[in-house]
């Protein structure tokens, strides 16, 4: 059985966990949503075009590693302008790295993710890969 069927509903189910909105005690209400501590754009750097589809990404922070497997929705297709989307509600200091085949690996390091009140303070951050 393909992994990412079982993967893509669960994640869905996650994200329907607690759906009540929360307020803290200073009275800040906050939203159900889980954010992710950073975003990955993929594009190639001599043309500019997005190419999310078949990169993957690997993330690091002290005794913390995630690996980003390629994106593919739960019909089995890739968008090209997709985000890797990694390490919801965790703050820290990450090294980013992203692969894709046909193009030199690409890293970028000492990516704080700070918390907010409610969520991370989401890192956008765009990887510029070379043939």
């Amino acid at each position: 059985m393909d992994l990412k069927v079982i993967v893509l509903p669960f994640l869905g189910l996650l994200t329907l966990v607690g759906c009540d909105e929360k307020t803290t005690t200073d009275g800040i209400t906050c939203t159900a949503n889980v954010a992710p501590a950073i975003t990955i754009g993929v594009i190639d750097k001599a043309t500019g075009d997005f190419i999310a589809c078949d990169a993957s990404a690997v993330i690091e922070d002290t005794g913390f590693s995630v690996e980003i497997p390629p994106y593919v929705d739960a019909y089995g297709v890739c968008d090209n302008t997709h985000t890797l989307q990694v390490a919801h509600e965790r703050s820290g200091v990450y090294d980013v790295h992203v692969f894709k085949e046909g193009y030199l690996d690409w890293s970028m390091y000492s990516i704080e993710v700070t918390s907010g009140i409610c969520h991370v303070n989401t890192v956008h951050i765009i990887a510029e890969l070379e043939k």
